[in-house]
């Protein structure tokens, strides 16, 4: 699985400026699955359904053990550690493998 951490474009990760030339995650194709799975008339990209970055800490803290594994040249990368952070803050045990290349 591959899900992304948050669905706003509207926020800045500094692994994300590697979708610039990333050629299987590029800024391009983010834009397309955004427009492809999220319904233009959908406002609230903070919702937590959406964008688990966003989940309460009360509901990450009931979450089962967690394994996350990072790109580490992943524009994405930046997102899913500070998952990984909410989690370990919430009790949750999490670890993490991260491919540095």
């Amino acid at each position: 699985m591959y899900p992304p951490m948050t669905c706003t474009l509207d926020s800045f990760s500094p692994s994300i400026i590697m979708a610039l030339e990333d050629v299987q995650l590029n800024a391009s194709l983010l834009y397309q699955i955004q427009a492809l799975y999220i319904p233009s008339s959908f406002s609230d990209h903070n919702q937590y359904l959406l964008s688990p970055k966003y989940l309460p800490d009360e509901m990450v803290s009931k979450l089962p053990p967690v394994r996350i594994l990072i790109g580490g040249m992943d524009p994405l990368r930046d997102e899913a550690t500070r998952f990984a952070v909410k989690l370990l803050r919430n009790g949750v045990n999490v670890k993490v493998l991260e491919y540095r290349y």
